[in-house]
């Protein structure tokens, strides 16, 4: 659990940096850039990364410590199988509903239409990327990561040519930036770390940005068409139900996207490399923050001194204030009680040579 409460107190101030970052630069800085930022702080509450920190025992290492064990006092299993019960159940009602979804989705039927083929052609993407007309939606989406999926509500046909080149290309930019994987890692970290409410808020900002990023990219490819592009996203506004693992073209904060749709503007290079030096520094910080782990490998041992074997009276010296006096008598180390009744330390009398005769 320590290194589980490393993870999330590290993770929440890397997000709090970021939700801060967001307040004050959202205007200025291209909206790519904060779904980065919050992929970084997702990885940093899955990973355990710790930076190998040499630390040398200065006393006695306790018996505990010495086998690599933590003290029983420290131990709380009830505190591990509450945090892991609550979090495999969310994590499994999740995906079962996503599961569902995806059996519905797969009963959808493929579409056959020019403008579409010609659409999906020309967005350049490596991956081969199908688009199918689907009873149970009611707005476009996309699923899957090696073979994305565009998914078309039934009543698609209604849609201009332009509505329908916007939700194309949409549709498309999730692909091309990989936000269904992203939301697999963001939805991972927020239940392994449910108990941390900067968690999700992370998602719920994340989820945000994630279409905010897409807005822009479209934007960006098509020039000048902004009006067009807010009027067809108030017109598709989201009503499809909550699952977390799908990139879908609504929002439930479809105002924040309009105003920023209507605000855009093509973001100068001081902006690129702005937002390129703060991705830069938060990879930095991600990379060191767990510098300051506790370490919690093996200790090095400390030699116990009552197993080296010693001479008669030096285990009294290692722990008398005062030396003990030793005489020399008959070739035999004999201590001898000190005098102290002068007020002067006894010190032990040098002994004479013991005369050495060869053998005759």
């Amino acid at each position: 659990m320590s290194t589980l409460w490393h993870m999330t107190v590290s993770g929440a101030v890397l997000i709090a940096a970021v939700v801060c970052l967001r307040s004050l630069f959202l205007e200025r800085l291209g909206k790519g850039l904060f779904p980065a930022l919050w992929l970084v702080a997702a990885i940093r509450l899955l990973v355990p990364v710790f930076v190998p920190v040499p630390i040398r025992a200065v006393g006695p290492v306790p018996a505990a410590a010495a086998q690599g064990t933590a003290p029983a006092g420290g131990d709380l299993p009830w505190l591990t199988a509450l945090w892991l019960a609550v979090a495999l159940a969310g994590a499994a009602a999740m995906l079962l509903r996503h599961i569902r979804s995806l059996k519905q989705y797969a009963q959808a039927l493929p579409v056959q239409d020019e403008r579409i083929g010609r659409l999906v052609d020309g967005a350049g993407l490596r991956r081969t990327v199908s688009v199918r007309v689907c009873q149970t939606v009611s707005t476009p989406l996309t699923y899957g990561s090696l073979r994305p999926v565009i998914l078309l509500p039934k009543d698609w046909e209604a849609y201009s040519q332009q509505e329908l080149e916007l939700v194309l290309s949409h549709e498309l930019a999730h692909i091309r930036r990989l936000d269904v994987p992203v939301k697999y890692i963001l939805t991972a970290a927020a239940w392994a770390h449910w108990f941390n409410p900067f968690v999700w808020v992370m998602y719920a900002l994340a989820e945000r940005d994630i279409e905010l990023a897409c807005d822009e990219a479209v934007l960006r490819r098509m020039g000048d068409g902004r009006a067009a592009y807010a009027m067809t996203l108030i017109g598709l506004e989201e009503r499809r139900g909550p699952d977390m693992l799908l990139s879908g073209f609504g929002l439930r904060a479809v105002r924040e996207r309009v105003t920023e749709i209507m605000q855009y503007r093509r973001r100068s290079l001081r902006s690129f490399l702005a937002g390129a030096a703060i991705l830069v520094c938060s990879l930095t910080v991600f990379a060191t923050a767990a510098a300051a782990a506790p370490d919690e490998r093996t200790p090095e041992r400390t030699p116990d001194v009552t197993a080296v074997p010693m001479p008669y009276g030096a285990e009294d010296a290692l722990v008398s204030p005062t030396p003990i006096p030793i005489s020399f008598q008959q070739g035999e180390l004999i201590p001898t009680e000190p005098d102290t009744s002068l007020g002067i330390e006894m010190v032990p009398p040098t002994p004479d040579p013991i005369p050495w005769e060869p053998a005759s």
